[in-house]
């Protein structure tokens, strides 16, 4: 592994006009180093540590006995580049658009990490992001010990619960509807209706039935994304406000103070433990102080709920099994 302090990072991208390709970079703020720049080939200085090399299509072949990709039809490569702010996204995206560029998808804003992407003149993809630097954790999750744990000062609210059952059981029980029906929400809560489509890029549609801050029984509708799924091991997915049809509300709808981002994110480990168990770490990203609390106790009884479920479906499923 490389550790050296002045390792650089160089990019190297085939473009069909070089010139445009220069001014392009240029109105985006980028500087050219003449030193590392010819009629086939310019530097492009992004940092002091990161360098894109423009080359023309006919230079490009000498370092690769690959055909080049048609990058106005192919992706070959995303190059992301973090920055200091969202504005600072924003500033980039505009100046990429009014420079020729063309946006490729939404900004994506899950509280921790806001990002937009464009198209550069030759098809090659750019993502400009932002990460939360609170976000970015001093430890491994299986490191982390307790119950219950609020680190107020990142927004992350943070639930370690064990289950005397294997992992398979445990997901079987968090990724199928009917089983997600019979625990989730708080105590005295029901779950009237849950949709899925599991899979990374599907959408799922939450409701849950029971008294809010305000003690009045109403409907909470939760959608959201899902970012990454590693079977027994991680769900990753946004969550957002959102009414019967999944169409997003502002948490305020639902009588929720605090200032919220446009999405929170949750993040579930599934880690097996000796004895057959199974460990659970719950970690939302991106909840107001003010609702800590209250988004812990609601974590809280519904792995209660979810706990007495699983050991009735092992003592159902050893029942089965005996006779």
């Amino acid at each position: 592994m490389i550790k050296n302090d002045s390792t650089k990072i160089f990019v190297n991208l085939a473009v069909n006009d070089l010139n445009k390709s220069m001014v392009f970079f240029k109105k985006l703020g980028f500087s050219i180093n003449p030193q590392f720049t010819d009629e086939t080939a310019a530097c492009v200085v992004i940092s002091e540590d990161i360098y894109l090399m423009i080359l023309t299509e006919s230079k490009f072949k000498q370092f690769t006995k690959k055909q080049i990709a048609d990058s106005k039809k192919t992706t070959e490569v995303l190059v992301s580049l973090s920055t200091e702010s969202k504005d600072q996204v924003n500033e980039m995206l505009k100046k990429a658009l009014e420079a020729g560029a063309t946006e490729t998808r939404e900004p994506y804003d899950y509280g921790f990490m806001y990002g937009r992407s464009f198209e550069d003149l030759d098809g090659h993809i750019w993502e400009m992001i932002w990460v939360d630097p609170n976000y970015v954790q001093k430890q491994p999750l299986k490191e982390l010990k307790g119950m219950g744990e609020t680190n107020k000062n990142n927004k992350d609210l943070i639930i370690n619960r064990v289950f005397d059952v294997p992992i398979q059981l445990v997901w079987k029980v968090w990724t199928n509807p009917d089983m997600i029906k019979k625990w989730w929400g708080p105590k005295d809560f029901t779950a009237p209706e849950i949709s899925i489509d599991f899979h990374v890029g599907g959408k799922y549609l939450y409701c849950m039935r029971g008294a809010g801050l305000d003690g009045v029984v109403k409907d909470f509708w939760n959608t959201g994304k899902f970012i990454e799924i590693e079977p027994k091991e991680k769900i990753a997915a946004t969550v957002r406000f959102a009414d019967e049809h999944g169409n997003p509300v502002p948490a305020s709808h639902y009588g929720m103070p605090g200032q919220w981002p446009e999405h929170i994110m949750l993040t579930v480990n599934f880690e097996e433990v000796e004895g057959g168990k199974t460990k659970v770490i719950v970690r939302e990203t991106g909840i107001p102080e003010v609702m800590n609390e209250p988004a812990r106790l609601g974590w809280e009884q519904s792995l209660d709920k979810m706990a007495q479920l699983v050991f009735d479906e092992s003592k159902r499923i050893a029942s089965v099994a005996y006779f």
